[in-house]
């Protein structure tokens, strides 16, 4: 039996329509992506889950999956083995790296990583200059790589050993104290 044309075309686009509403219900049920700000540090990133967020109320630390960028005056930090993050170790074995886990705490924010470092963010002020300390703990005899790029705003005005100067508008911004390799665009802890 043949079936007439319209009744076809009507059954073909009720199928790409249901499949389209199951492919965006899929997409964002989760709701698992985040922004936070913290002080003049902004945290995005992706929650582990979507109950990691009800569950950070308690213990005060989320978990985090994919990879993570904190962004300062016109630099942003990323914290995502594809983008770089590792560490090596004493027998120069590089190891990719990943954050596992955000912890927020006294205007600080601590990332926990996946070999068990932490690198924390703080910002504070120092004469009348508000300053962003980067400390991390490292365990054992290791080297600490985090890459950074100037956000589109900002452009790399000075690099000098170890030192190296941002314009983000009227304002520049100087990070300095850690080795940095600035052709990579990596610090080095």
């Amino acid at each position: 039996m043949k079936q007439g044309l319209v009744p076809r075309i009507i059954g073909i686009f009720a199928l790409y329509c249901v499949v389209l509403v199951g492919l965006v219900t899929l997409q964002f049920t989760k709701k698992t992506a985040f922004t936070v700000t913290v002080g003049s540090l902004v945290v995005s990133g992706n929650y582990g889950d979507a109950d990691s967020a009800k569950n950070a109320a308690k213990t005060g630390e989320y978990s985090l999956t994919g990879p993570v960028s904190v962004f300062y005056k016109g630099m942003e930090f990323l914290l995502s083995d594809t983008a770089g993050l590792s560490s090596v170790s004493a027998d120069k074995k590089v190891q990719p790296l990943r954050a596992l886990s955000l912890k927020i705490k006294d205007g600080a924010v601590s990332l926990g990583l996946s070999d068990g470092n932490t690198v924390n963010f703080i910002t504070q002020f120092s004469g009348g200059t508000e300053l962003l300390r980067l400390i991390s703990p490292l365990k054992g005899p290791v080297e600490l790589r985090l890459p950074f790029r100037p956000m589109r705003s900002a452009h790399v005005v000075d690099e000098t050993k170890g030192r190296f100067t941002i314009a983000a508008g009227e304002t520049s911004y100087t990070f300095s104290g850690a080795p940095v390799d600035s052709v990579q665009r990596i610090l080095r802890f």
